[in-house]
């Protein structure tokens, strides 16, 4: 499981890429969506036992899967 603590920057990957490391989309690296974490852990009710973080990004906040994010800078 990823390390992802609160403060840590993240950039979203798309869902594609978390399950297939080695698939690089053209768009995903020409314009990345960076976050700050600001809750890590989260168990939202619904989603069962998978763990999420809060992040802000692009003036709002969003739960979002940790296998989606990969931290930038800790």
């Amino acid at each position: 499981m990823k390390d992802i603590k609160i403060g840590d920057l993240v950039r979203m990957i798309n869902p594609w890429t978390a399950h297939n490391p080695w698939m690089q989309l053209p768009n995903s690296v020409t314009h990345p969506k960076i976050a700050l974490v600001v809750k890590a852990d989260a168990f939202p009710k619904d989603k069962g036992v998978e763990k999420y973080a809060i992040i802000l990004t692009e003036g709002g906040h969003q739960t979002i899967k940790i296998n989606r994010l990969e931290v930038i800078c800790k």
